[in-house]
């Protein structure tokens, strides 16, 4: 269960509805939320931990509306859904949404309650409720029928607890809504909350804890509740442990958990959103009679309002060492709360101007400079009565050295805002974008649409319920003066993480160094020619002028085949099936070169960032007119994808092509971003000692995946010079997959085709082989080119696992210990992978409830189905901290030796969930396009491969899967153990590798052209 959700800074944008009325709805044709959202490397700590997605805004007033009143709710006219909204007896808020459509059903609930009403000394008590409401009920008492239940049915559930909510949510096929719904009311009318599961699940809050201890963003967040006012409630531990959540000689803490879930838990601060395929009418018959039964405490619940901060606390400056390689700077000004001023968004209109990334911007600047990499900027409620503006800037190590003057450039920005910034036309501007975005407003996963919406409810009127967050209604110029008088150096909360900051305390829960000072300083200065070349951002010429959609008078089933040459091979589907003028663009260019060793792959690494980095003052305004694209590298080349409003996807491809294949560096960014991946890669041995493992995997088994030491080796071989040489010719017979999906014309695919071909020329290569440079660098030499009609693309190799046990060992600074137990299927085929799947379908939640609720060997517990290419495999995960390897090894196997394979209806209910999932039609374009994208890239360009998999699975007998099973686990298994904190004498006698380049010269593999 994840407790925090990781948020990051968010700028809406809106504008004033024009409303037709229809039932139990309204249909706007006005604007939506303008999402510019910063990368979670950029985002601040601050605001990924204290501003989850729940408390993103308070509670608004619902003054004016009588809860017996038809409430109609504003939703985009591109939501063919019908909504209803009704208050129960109880005082519960209800959100009916009726979609016949749609494969999967969902609900969540939303207590108004989190971590900010825990008890004075039962710090983390909320949370641990949260975790204890799933172990079972008066109704349902098996701890595991809950999950075991939604897992066999297609599902998936979750919950989180934040500072102010705890959200309930589930997701599971369309047909079980009310069965499921009805387990699911009891956690809210009779829970058990049995002693024996009280005394482990704390041990799992405990392992949470543990598992976390050198997370950056827990790290940094326990610096700043030393500093918070100690009456506000961001200032308590919210999380709980062994000692917060222990039984006392007046209190054990099922008593305390008992009272707190008596008091709290009540009907009338419970919003509840359901989203079905029946009619509203239906919907409201599943939910009146269960959750009725809620009970309504008529609890006085007083908050007393407190600042963030004590009074006299600011200026402050805290200094925070981080466990990773990061530089961040972040400037925070309390304000208060923004939430009443919705429809005017102060914050948001301040932050898109701070944070844009255009020519003379902020960023540019500091770029420019070579002191920083990226900056966000952007503001929220923190509670009911607070709010929070804050800039976060990643800086390069030589911009730590200049944080004095980076603070006073950033002051000089919000001084030129104050003065030349406050202008209607970009007001207005984005309310046009935000007026594009609403109307073609597609549909998102029921999952997070249901949890988000059940948060609303308690800040929104119920009318704006969707369009609340994304309205932008006012422009008003004194209520943006008021805002910015509070972003001034007396109200300033700085923060500086950096290794070498110095330090004089350590905190108590995750020991982590830091120092708190009072800021002396009213002002900072900043050198006139640095101030001079601050410029205000000027508009966006990628705002959508053309939305119609492109006739399309016999719709594709799926994309066909439009350009079939050796070297290049496209696919179009003119689809316009969700109602937008959207399209996307996805490009895969595997190069001669670049999987060919470590070095390459660093090289092709290195410089698709640094296009990226050169693109990014032009390519702001595209995506904030919602327009996105994405460059990366991959393991034989790159990746490209554009997404959006199709009429100037073209000429944001044309500004990618260019900057591809007339790449030439300079030394500034070139350090700048060569600086930035040694960080991610050496940051990549601080990550969860699962997560190390598991990312293990490819580089362990594939010929073209290097462990991030070698990258790194590699990388510290790099110059400029031998980049820009490698740019130059890293194209030369190069092979690209395109796929054009959505409102183009087959005459649009084609030139976007032939756009395309400039980086991949007819010229083929004949021969590779290693040479040196004058620096002794190893690179390739291009040796004769052989004619049109002939490629030379290092095929993919994936080893196949002998039979038996192979260990590796991850060498992990962290207290816990981990294992992945990596089973390699069979062969290949799709048969193959139909069984794998419905082998992770099976044991999924059995997996969990025995190593997780029962043995308790850790918060980290799970099983996932993996493909290298092709080749299926099923991982189990484990991360504990108090079992060995081999413990967690001998229950790992423990389990495996009591799988049973039931044949009745058990087994068929499994095999009928996996089948809807693998059918489950697509909700928007992006899901549409990922689908054929992954056929494209499989090899199936029948884009059949999700039907030929079900068909499958629908074959698979009871009696032939007990074998399968028995084999695959058991008998003869190919298994790969990847262990943390293994040292080999600790684990089982087996095939230990010491040498993994050794180990994978000679093996027999898959081979994937």
């Amino acid at each position: 269960m994840q407790c925090f959700i990781q948020c990051n800074v968010v700028r809406y944008t809106f504008t004033q509805p024009s409303l037709t009325y229809r039932t139990y709805s309204y249909r706007t044709r006005f604007p939506s939320i303008r999402l510019s959202l910063k990368s979670l490397a950029t985002a601040n700590l601050f605001i990924l931990l204290i501003l989850p997605i729940a408390d993103v805004f308070a509670q608004a007033s619902l003054d004016g509306y009588s809860e017996g009143e038809p409430r109609n709710v504003v939703v985009s006219p591109n939501d063919d859904r019908l909504y209803r909204y009704l208050t129960l007896k109880n005082g519960m808020k209800v959100l009916l949404i009726s979609d016949p459509s749609s494969d999967k059903a969902a609900a969540s609930l939303d207590v108004f309650v989190g971590s900010g009403d825990d008890p004075k000394g039962r710090e983390g008590l909320a949370h641990f409720l949260e975790h204890m409401l799933f172990l079972g009920t008066k109704k349902y008492p098996k701890p595991e029928a809950y999950q075991e239940y939604i897992k066999q049915h297609g599902g998936t559930h979750n919950a989180y607890t934040s500072l102010e909510h705890t959200n309930y949510i589930f997701e599971v096929d369309s047909a079980y809504l009310e069965p499921t719904l009805d387990r699911f009311s009891q956690f809210f009318i009779a829970p058990l909350f049995n002693q024996e599961y009280v005394d482990r699940e704390r041990k799992a809050v405990h392992s949470e804890y543990s598992a976390k201890l050198k997370d950056e963003y827990r790290r940094a967040y326990d610096v700043f509740r030393q500093v918070f006012n100690p009456s506000h409630p961001s200032a308590k531990f919210s999380v709980g442990n062994l000692t917060t959540l222990a039984d006392r000689p007046d209190s054990t803490v099922r008593e305390d958990l008992l009272t707190f879930y008596d008091h709290f838990y009540s009907a009338d601060q419970m919003a509840l959103v359901v989203i079905g395929k029946e009619s509203l009418d239906a919907l409201q018959a599943m939910v009146e009679p269960r959750f009725n039964q809620v009970r309504q405490a008529n609890v006085l619940l007083e908050r007393m309002s407190q600042p963030l901060f004590s009074p006299g606390d600011l200026p402050l400056s805290v200094y925070v060492q981080p466990e990773k390689e990061q530089r961040t700077l972040t400037l925070a000004f309390p304000v208060e709360n923004p939430q009443p001023h919705f429809k005017a968004k102060p914050l948001n209109y301040i932050g898109n101007v701070l944070g844009h990334e255009g020519p003379g911007s902020i960023i540019d600047v500091l770029k420019t400079q070579g002191w920083a990499d990226s900056l966000s900027a952007g503001g929220g409620a923190q509670d009911r009565d607070n709010g929070l503006f804050q800039i976060t800037i990643r800086l390069t190590q030589e911009g730590y050295a200049h944080t004095d003057e980076i603070v006073g450039l950033v002051f000089a920005g919000i001084e030129q805002l104050r003065k030349k910034g406050l202008q209607r036309w970009r007001f207005n501007e984005q309310k046009e974008i935000a007026h594009i975005e609403f109307d073609y407003q597609e549909k998102g996963n029921t999952f997070w649409t249901a949890s988000n919406l059940a948060s609303r409810l308690h800040e929104f009127p119920v009318e704006e319920i969707n369009r609340g967050p994304y309205l932008y209604d006012t422009y008003d110029e004194g209520l943006l003066v008021k805002y910015l008088s509070k972003m001034t150096p007396k109200n300033l909360w700085l923060t500086i993480t950096a290794p070498e900051v110095k330090t004089d305390k350590i905190t108590e829960l995750y020991t982590t160094p830091y120092s708190v000072k009072r800021l002396v300083k009213s002002q900072w200065s900043v050198k006139p020619e640095l101030k001079s070349r601050l410029a205000l951002y000027e508009p966006n010429p990628f705002i959508p002028g053309n939305l119609a959609l492109v006739p399309d008078p016999e719709p594709q089933p799926v994309p066909s085949l439009i350009v079939d040459k050796p070297h290049q091979h496209v696919w179009h589907r003119l689809g316009t099936d969700f109602g937008a003028p959207k399209g996307s663009i996805s490009i895969r260019v595997d190069t001669p070169t670049s999987g060919t060793s470590a070095l390459n792959a660093v090289k092709t690494a290195l410089m698709a960032d640094l296009v990226v980095d050169k693109l990014q003052a032009y390519s702001y305004p595209a995506q904030l007119a919602g327009l996105r694209y994405a460059l990366n590298s991959q393991q034989r080349g790159f990746d490209v994808h554009l997404s959006g409003f199709t009429e100037k996807q073209g000429k944001l491809l044309d500004m990618v092509l260019k900057a591809l294949t007339t790449a030439k560096f300079e030394q500034t960014s070139f350090d700048r971003v060569k600086e930035r991946l040694r960080q991610r890669w050496k940051n990549a041995v601080k990550q969860a000692p699962y997560k190390q493992l598991y990312y293990a995997i490819p580089s362990t088994l594939t010929n073209v995946s290097w462990p991030n030491a070698q990258k790194l080796a590699a990388l510290e071989t790099v110059t400029l010079a031998s980049l820009n040489q490698f740019a130059s010719g890293v194209f030369k017979g190069s092979v690209s997959h395109i796929l054009v999906n959505g409102n183009f014309s087959s005459e649009q695919a084609y030139q976007l085709a032939e756009k395309i071909e400039t980086i991949t020329p007819k010229l083929t290569v004949a021969n590779l082989r290693p040479v040196a440079d004058a620096s002794g660098e190893e690179t390739v030499e291009i040796t004769p080119a052989v004619p049109e009609g002939s490629v030379n693309i290092p095929p993919v190799n994936v080893i196949e696992l002998p039979q038996g046990n192979i260990w590796q060992s991850v060498a992990v600074d962290h207290p816990d210990k981990a294992l992945v137990w990596y089973v390699q299927g069979a062969d290949d085929s799709l048969e193959e992978q139909a069984r794998v799947m419905l082998l992770e379908q099976m044991l999924s939640s059995r997996f969990f409830h025995e190593l997780r609720t029962e043995q308790q060997l850790g918060y980290i517990v799970y099983t996932n189905s993996m493909m290298l290419k092709n080749v299926p495999a099923i991982t189990f995960v484990v991360q504990s901290p108090s079992a060995t390897v081999e413990q967690v090894q001998k229950s790992m196997m423990a389990f495996a030796n009591k799988v049973v394979v039931s044949k009745g209806k058990e087994f068929e209910q499994h095999k009928k969930s996996l089948v809807g999932e693998l059918l489950e039609s697509p909700k928007n374009l992006r899901e549409q396009s990922s689908k054929y994208w992954a056929d494209i890239l499989a090899g199936r360009v029948s884009f059949d491969r999700r039907e030929q998999l079900a068909r499958m699975v629908e074959g698979i007998s009871a009696e032939a899967f007990a074998a399968y099973v028995n084999r695959v686990l058991l008998q003869q298994p190919r298994s790969l153990w990847l262990s943390a904190g293994a040292t080999g004498e600790e684990a089982p006698k087996a095939l230990w590798l010491n040498d993994v380049q050794s180990f994978k010269l000679g093996r027999k593999g898959y081979r994937y052209p």
